[in-house]
């Protein structure tokens, strides 16, 4: 136990804190990497929803349009029920 190399030791723990040390600085930048993918992510999602919101809002719009049209269909259907009895 005497012959115990004491700069081998130092080496192999002073090796390792460098793996781990570069380990993380490296999953550091990664996360940031990731972070700003997210973000365009996200970007792209708010317009993808406020497009759908658009489509939404045309849509009803739609519905209004062609309720008004039936309304007034039936209008002039009952007009000329009407005119032809």
């Amino acid at each position: 136990m005497d012959n115990i190399n004491w700069s081998e030791i130092i080496l192999f723990f002073l090796s390792n804190a460098v793996l781990l040390i570069t380990g993380f600085i490296n999953m550091q930048i990664k996360l940031g990497n990731l972070d700003i993918r997210l973000s365009g992510f996200e970007k792209s999602m708010d317009k993808l929803v406020s497009k759908v919101e658009t489509l939404d809002k045309h849509q009803l719009e739609l519905h209004t349009k062609v309720a008004q049209n039936e309304t007034r269909l039936n209008i002039i259907e009952k007009h000329c029920e009407m005119r032809n009895k």
